[in-house]
Formats: C-alpha cells, sequence, structure tokens
C-alpha cells in the first residue's frame, strides 16, 4: 500500500488539475511544460527525479533557414523496482523551446504483478490530473486515450493529430487544425492471471500549432538565404576571356 501511494503521487507530479478544468497551458508532465527551455525542464527534471541522466542527445543539422542547434534530449531513470523508464524532450530549432514532451513510465516489476497498477487506477490519477479525454482510440486493449485541443485551444472531439501510436511530434507540416494534444496509454502486463493491471504506460504532450508557426519562419529564413546567396552569385564578375 505504501508503494502505490509513493506511485501515485510521483504520477501526479506538478501542477494539479480539477476533474472537468482543461485548462492547456497549465498541462505538464513530471512539471514540464510545452514551451520551456532545456534549462528550464532539467530544473524540473532534477527536482521530480533526481537519479535521471542524460542516455542520447540528437541535433538539427544546419540547413538554409536553420542553425545547428538542440533536437532532442532523452532522460533515462528507475523506478522503485529497478526498471528503467524515460522520458523524451523534442526542441524547435529557432526558439529552443520544448514543442514535445513524451514519457514511458515502468509502473512496477516486470515480474512482481503485486506491484502493478490497475487500469482504473490509472485512469483515475490521468482524469484527476489533466481532465477526462475528449477522444478514445478504437484500436488497442487497453486503447489509448487522447486530451485534444484545437489550433485555438479550445477542446475539441476531433481526430487527434498524434494517431495511433503515442510519441513525440516530428518536426514538419501539420494539418492547419492540430493544436495541442496529450495522448496516454497503459499495457498489460505479461501475467495474464492479472488482466487489467499494467505494468508501464506511456504518455506525450505536443504542440502541432508550434510545429507548423516554426516550420513557417524556417521556410522564410531559407527563401531569404536562398535569396541572398542568388544576389551574390549574380554580382560576380565574369572571367576575362
Amino acid at each position: 500500500m505504501k508503494y502505490k501511494k509513493i506511485l501515485m503521487a510521483f504520477f501526479l507530479s506538478g501542477t494539479t488539475l480539477s476533474v472537468f478544468s482543461q485548462e492547456v497551458g497549465s498541462f505538464d508532465i513530471l512539471g514540464i511544460k510545452l514551451g520551456m527551455t532545456r534549462e528550464q525542464a532539467e530544473a524540473a527534471i532534477k527536482l521530480q527525479i533526481p537519479n535521471a541522466k542524460i542516455e542520447s542527445t540528437e541535433f538539427y543539422r544546419e540547413s538554409a533557414g536553420i542553425s545547428k542547434s538542440l533536437a532532442k534530449i532523452k532522460f533515462i531513470y528507475k523506478n522503485i523496482d529497478s526498471e528503467n523508464s524515460w522520458i523524451s524532450l523534442s526542441f524547435l530549432p529557432i526558439s529552443g523551446k520544448i514543442f514535445s514532451i513524451s514519457r514511458q513510465e515502468k509502473t512496477g516489476g516486470r515480474y512482481k504483478p503485486e506491484t502493478w497498477t490497475a487500469f482504473e487506477t490509472l485512469q483515475k490519477a490521468f482524469d484527476k490530473k489533466y481532465g477526462a479525454p475528449t477522444f478514445t482510440s478504437r484500436f488497442g486493449t487497453p486503447p489509448a486515450y487522447y486530451i485534444v485541443f484545437d489550433k485555438n485551444g479550445q477542446p475539441t472531439k476531433a481526430e487527434p493529430c498524434m494517431g495511433v501510436v503515442i510519441g513525440s511530434a516530428l518536426l514538419r507540416q501539420n494539418d492547419d487544425r492540430c493544436g495541442i494534444e496529450l495522448g496516454y496509454k497503459w499495457h498489460q502486463g505479461e501475467d495474464r492471471k492479472f488482466l487489467g493491471f499494467a505494468d508501464s504506460f506511456e504518455v506525450a504532450l505536443n504542440d502541432y500549432t508550434a510545429v507548423n508557426a516554426e516550420i513557417k519562419q524556417i521556410t522564410l529564413k531559407a527563401t531569404e538565404v536562398q535569396k541572398q546567396q542568388r544576389d551574390q552569385g549574380s554580382k560576380n564578375t565574369a572571367p576575362k576571356l
């Protein structure tokens, strides 16, 4: 019982919202919010999961409109049963702000069903923190759940842009209707004698509006760079023949 209390406190770390509150600007995962800088996110991680370590980093390659900059950081950490969990942060290339947060958490020991968490308990925890889902996937057992906001920040029952796979958004143009989305799903433990109990869950928070705005800026900068290159080329004098 003590373990479950610790686990639920860990699930709900950060801002706690009422069941009926869906203020998208307040959404966080382990205290990390969309739009944070790397420094702000690392401070939140140090506070929430002190044993977290950087497992990998990725960078954007320099190109027209984009300078070499941080693209993604993945942190790995261990839970009470020494199972590896992770959280990944994706950054916009120009602003350097977070546009995607994804996390996979082991809720107990892989071969210790007594440490797993009931689906119902997880649903109550997510409802308490984020509010009720606006969309439920037709696929999977258990299915994936989503809270979807349109580009104006209003909750909608529309199908999520995230798709059936819970995960990080990519730096690419998305449908103009896409806004901020939270998706989550838990995974049944391997021991089928404990149906309805999860040994892990995954959750992702993505800002597709920020991605689309960044893509427009990148396109404008790339066009400007290409124009400067053309202008520079036209000023070159022909060699003497």
